[in-house]
């Protein structure tokens, strides 16, 4: 009976104007839901404990780039309590029980993180950084140790136009903070590394069909296996789409524009393939993503309520090969070739169109040496020839711009961590890169402490440097109607310190309190150019964020599941003191999912955020986010085939915005619109069957 009140309590705030110290209140209810089922489970039998692992096990697992001898925070396999970062990790259970759709929902259950979406594109922010038009740049994506991020725009996709089956994954590694000594230009405030799964997990044929609102449509199939033990073999391919919904748009409220209403505008439909093979020590690696969306938000000055498009293509084939040259000595190395092509429409009095290119080769090698039992030596490097990042704007009369700019990228990093005692280690790490276009060196260190007061429990003191380097588009794009170009951009550089505190509590519940400074000097921004009304990207301050994160989850063998975490981040422009444009200087985020006899996962989650800045310096309405998840297994003792059949059946529902709560996020400096209305409450229904 308590348990039921607590949960009404949390609906209730769905229909609740918050206040800070609200906030906090609801913290303590999530927070009395978690520890009360201390008593709970212990009422409970452990019959289905194979299907749950406690979180010790998570403190101890292993995370890794591909499954074997790298790790995302460190670039080799340690365990969570051992990696010089702040680390969270979504596995594939998480994904089934929350019934999250895309990487962007993924994320936003994640501490710290939160989303934008511009009707176009999904945006993800951390630590209250996520700067309207730098476009997701600020984040390095890898797919199985595989950067992500476009060479035009130093974009990773994080929506459906990363159309990869979110059922292929295995896990999402997250690292919170600069990570640019281990990967390069990017990674500035955190690196995610999304591991798939192998052939042999995926153990045959999956069929996923789907439906749901805004008449939206959905198929995928992964197919995956072990060949004589040696080869294994994993394909995926998914296709989707979804019609949109009609949008009002207050700011276009006239006679001439269809009295503010963009209709039949705002669908989108995507597709995309994924292949692995691997051979002992060699693995290839194929990807393919292509999304079209509708842009609904008359974005730069186009003709409102009239048809534009944004087309999305990337790819990529990888060969990679590691080997264990002594027990002592490992080698990894990998080559690969990346596209990345835009296709836009756009209407104005005569329809433009764009098309943006870009080619990639590149080669990675990495050697990790235990020179001794207690020293670990990691050095690598990368190279980068981009031979086409072409941007070309133009409309039937004339072409507004072109331009092609290849350019390198050659950088080199040493890491050194050593064992200093037995729950004391030291690491250093230090990075230089060489960026051909501003023909300038970016040097990374960084530098960790780690004490382990007990085999449960880490006290981790973290520096962090990080670097961005000024893309093609910021640096170069000028089409003499909007925007104009600057030569003179200089790399962003983030300065971060850390101090982290995890701890297990019993068997089931792991916590975590983090306290943290960042600096970002030279953050690059779109202002507008007083001297003839154009947009240009500028350094134009420096950004200084404090924050506090504190985080308790639990896995308990009853079936229940959960999590919560609290975030402060106060990011303020230096000199100043204004607030930086879209972060929310609190958020509460919290997850309870249950399961029945093994059969029937219900999972609710719950997104608390303060208001954001928006460009035309107002300010969104905190909001209250639930979402709702269903997940069924059919389960049959029976020999029958009719009945096997019905075991392997599995059937997801999940309804997001589940109070239909009207909110808005902030948009960019391509709109009008200081902020747009997102989806109130919508659904997804999906039926899978394995073979």
């Amino acid at each position: 009976m308590y348990y039921s009140k607590l949960i009404q309590k949390i609906f209730i705030c769905a229909f609740s104007n918050f206040e800070k110290k609200d906030y906090f209140k609801l913290f303590l209810i999530f927070l009395s839901i978690i520890i009360t089922n201390q008593s709970i489970y212990s009422q409970i039998s452990d019959d289905s404990t194979k299907y749950y692992e406690s979180l010790i096990k998570m403190l101890e697992s292993k995370i890794d780039i591909d499954s074997k001898y790298e790790k995302t925070a460190s670039k080799y396999i340690q365990s969570v309590l051992d990696a010089p970062a702040s680390v969270s990790v979504i596995t594939s259970d998480d994904i089934e029980r929350y019934g999250y759709k895309t990487v962007a929902e993924a994320l936003n259950s994640v501490r710290s993180f939160y989303i934008r979406n511009d009707r176009n594109y999904e945006y993800a922010g951390v630590r209250g950084i996520e700067l309207p038009a730098t476009y997701n740049s600020l984040i390095l994506m890898l797919l199985d140790g595989h950067i992500m991020n476009d060479n035009i725009y130093w974009a990773p996709f994080i929506g459906n136009d990363f159309s990869l089956n979110m059922n292929l994954i295995d896990r999402i590694e997250i690292i919170r903070g600069p990570g640019a000594v281990l990967y390069g230009t990017s990674a500035v405030t955190a690196v995610i590394n999304i591991i798939t799964k192998s052939g042999n997990t995926l153990d045959g044929l999956n069929i996923l069909g789907g439906t749901g609102s805004y008449r939206n449509r959905k198929a995928c199939i992964n197919y995956g296996n072990t060949i004589s033990d040696i080869i294994d073999l994993s394909i995926s391919a998914q296709y989707g789409h979804s019609k949109g919904r009609d949008l009002y748009f207050k700011e276009y409220d006239a006679d001439s524009t269809n009295h503010g209403w963009a209709e039949g505008i705002d669908g989108e439909e995507y597709y995309g393939v994924y292949s692995s093979l691997k051979y002992k020590n060699l693995k290839l690696t194929g990807f393919y993503s292509i999304r079209e969306k509708e842009i609904p938000t008359a974005a730069w000055e186009m003709t409102f309520n009239k048809l534009s498009k944004s087309t999305d293509i990337r790819s990529f084939l990888e060969i990679k090969y590691e080997t264990s040259i002594s027990k002592d000595f490992n080698f990894s190395s990998r080559i690969f070739y990346d596209n990345y092509k835009y296709k836009g429409y756009f209407p104005y009095e005569l329809e433009q169109y764009e098309i943006d290119n870009g080619n990639w080769l590149g080669g990675e090698f990495e050697f990790i040496w235990d020179i001794f039992s207690d020293n670990r030596l990691t050095l690598g490097g990368q190279a980068k020839r981009n031979y086409q990042a072409r941007i070309y704007l133009w409309d039937d009369s004339t072409n507004f711009f072109e331009g092609d700019f290849p350019y390198s990228l050659f950088s080199v990093y040493l890491q050194n961590n050593f064992q200093i005692l037995e729950n004391l280690s030291v690491g250093i790490s230090l990075r230089d890169e060489y960026f051909e276009l501003t023909k300038s060196n970016s040097l990374c260190p960084r530098a960790s402490i780690i004490y382990n007061p007990s085999s449960n429990s880490s006290i981790k003191l973290l520096y962090n440097n990080a670097y961005r380097d000024p893309n093609i588009y910021e640096m170069y794009y000028n089409d003499g109607d909007l925007s104009e170009s600057n030569l003179n951009l200089k790399p962003i550089i983030i300065n971060s310190i850390e101090i982290l505190y995890e701890q297990n509590i019993g068997d089931n519940l792991l916590g975590t309190v983090s306290c943290f400074y960042n600096k970002i000097n030279d953050i690059i921004e779109s202002v507008l150019d007083s001297s003839n009304n154009l947009n240009q990207f500028r350094n134009i301050s420096n950004v200084n964020t404090i924050g506090m994160e504190f985080e308790i989850q639990s896995k308990f063998k009853s079936g229940l599941w959960s999590y919560l975490s609290f975030s402060f981040q106060r990011s303020k422009y230096q000199g100043t003191n204004e607030f930086v444009l879209n972060s929310p200087e609190y958020m509460l985020k919290g997850g309870i999912s249950y399961g029945f006899f093994n059969y029937l996962f219900i999972g609710l989650d719950i997104d608390i955020e303060s208001g954001r800045k928006t460009i035309y310096n107002t300010w969104t309405e905190p909001f209250c986010i639930n979402n709702l998840s269903f997940s069924f297994l059919p389960h049959s003792n029976s020999v029958n085939s009719e009945e096997e059949l019905i075991n392997r059946l599995n059937f997801t529902f999940r309804v997001n915005n589940l109070f239909d709560v009207q909110y808005e996020l902030p948009g960019g400096p391509e709109n009008l619109q200081n902020a747009f209305l997102q989806n109130g409450a919508n659904f997804i229904f999906e039926t899978s069957i394995k073979f």
